[in-house]
């Protein structure tokens, strides 16, 4: 998809609006977001550089409203290092790579990520390496997902 289509353009050509405004402002495709997770997984292994990933779990009120949702995805891909990586995780789940940053770090940036947004339109969940998350992403990505009890727990089915 090119990115310079507009955001109507996006949403009317694809059948999946939520992946396509995702495309628009620059968040990879679930499989090639898994690829890069896997290589920087493998980078870690070597190295012993602190990785972490920010999962958001998009909330019924954003993934309803296309013009909040092009405006939720543009504040957080507007406010990430050039560094990191965003993807879709699932349909319901994007992915935030954080190349050299534990887990403090990570905790800070999704807080400065979604301060604005009050955590109304998702939820969170940050993880560093080496965290079962990272496996379970890269080996079931369809069985990531939020339910309320479960993620009070820190636990995802």
């Amino acid at each position: 998809m090119k990115y310079s289509l507009t955001f109507e353009e996006a949403e009317s050509k694809n059948t999946d609006p939520l992946s396509s405004v995702g495309a628009l402002v620059g968040f990879l495709p679930a499989e090639e977001f898994r690829k890069k997770l896997r290589i920087e997984k493998c980078r870690v292994e070597r190295s012993g550089i602190p990785l972490s990933l920010a999962l958001f779990f998009l909330k019924d009120e954003l993934t309803q409203d296309s013009k909040i949702r092009h405006r939720f995805f543009v504040s957080i891909k507007k406010r990430i290092r050039e560094t990191d990586i965003i993807g879709w995780v699932n349909s319901e789940a994007i992915g935030l790579i954080l190349f050299n940053t534990g887990g403090q770090g990570a905790e800070r940036c999704v807080e400065l990520l979604t301060t604005y947004w009050q955590h109304r339109y998702c939820d969170t969940l940050t993880r560093s390496y080496p965290d079962s998350l990272f496996n379970e992403i890269l080996e079931r990505p369809l069985k990531i997902h939020y339910k309320e009890n479960d993620f009070k727990n820190e636990n995802l089915v």
